[in-house]
């Protein structure tokens, strides 16, 4: 009876270890994730400002999460971008890029679309950086 009760319990601690195991790298994975994802906004977020004009002076840009490429490769990241915690989406910008460790060039991102409030420059100014604005995560909108 006894060794019946110590293989379980070694059943258990072995288990419980597997399990454990599993849910920290599971964790890890999603922090890596996570970094990559902000390091690609803020990336985005340079383009953007370099490449587009806004009506308003730019205070704060806030992305929702990456979408992922679908299970058969195709598609690529897309976000959508907020600027200034506009509510009614009219400065809602919508990018696409197929890897979110390529570095943002004029062929990357895949697709920028926006609406009559952002106006792309005529040529891209690096003199501008993210000096002054916030860079934050929004929520999923609603569809």
């Amino acid at each position: 009876m006894k060794k019946k009760i110590l293989l379980i319990v070694i059943a258990v601690l072995v288990v419980g270890g597997i399990v454990g195991i599993g849910v920290t790298n599971h964790i890890k994975e999603r922090e890596a994730e996570h970094a990559l994802e902000v390091k690609a906004q803020k990336k985005l977020a340079l383009y953007i400002i370099q490449q587009f004009e806004f009506k308003t002076k730019v205070k704060k840009m806030d992305f929702t999460a990456f979408d992922k490429p679908t299970i058969f490769g195709g598609g690529g990241y897309t976000t959508y971008l907020r600027i200034n915690d506009e509510s009614n989406l009219n400065h809602v910008i919508n990018i696409g890029i197929s890897d979110l460790n390529r570095p943002v060039t004029k062929r990357e991102p895949l697709f920028v679309s926006y609406d009559d409030n952002v106006v792309p420059r005529k040529k891209e100014d690096k003199s501008l950086n993210l000096e002054g604005i916030k860079i934050g995560e929004w929520k999923k909108r609603d569809s």
